[in-house]
């Protein structure tokens, strides 16, 4: 067993985790989507700006979801792929990194203008 496959459920721990639906837009994923049941955190960009500076300008009001990576199945996410929050809002993924030993996916994104 590795050290990244002993982590790879510890988000179930952590406080303020969100429902949401993932939508991949790539060719042939139309009408798919992903259920991610109390399995997604939203963290404001403080301290953000660095790790993405090289894929994506960043804005005050962004925000990076943090979803496991065992939680997407087979999709891996893409730019411009989006998430859907428990209020409606729907969120366009900007940038996509895989991080915590390849655990979870890090994907800043910016709430889409209606």
């Amino acid at each position: 067993m590795t050290f990244a496959t002993d982590i790879a459920s510890d988000y179930t721990s952590f406080d303020g985790l969100e429902t949401v639906t993932y939508t991949p837009v790539a060719a042939g994923a139309a009408g798919t989507t992903i259920a991610i049941t109390s399995g997604a955190l939203r963290r404001g960009i403080t301290g953000k700006r660095n790790q993405f500076a090289a894929l994506v300008v960043l804005e005050p009001d962004d925000v990076v979801w943090h979803i496991p990576v065992t939680l997407m199945g087979a999709t891996i996410p893409l730019p411009d792929d989006t998430i859907t929050d428990s209020d409606g809002f729907v969120w366009l993924v900007l940038a996509v990194a895989k991080v915590t030993l390849g655990t979870r996916w890090a994907l800043p994104c910016r709430k889409r203008r209606t």
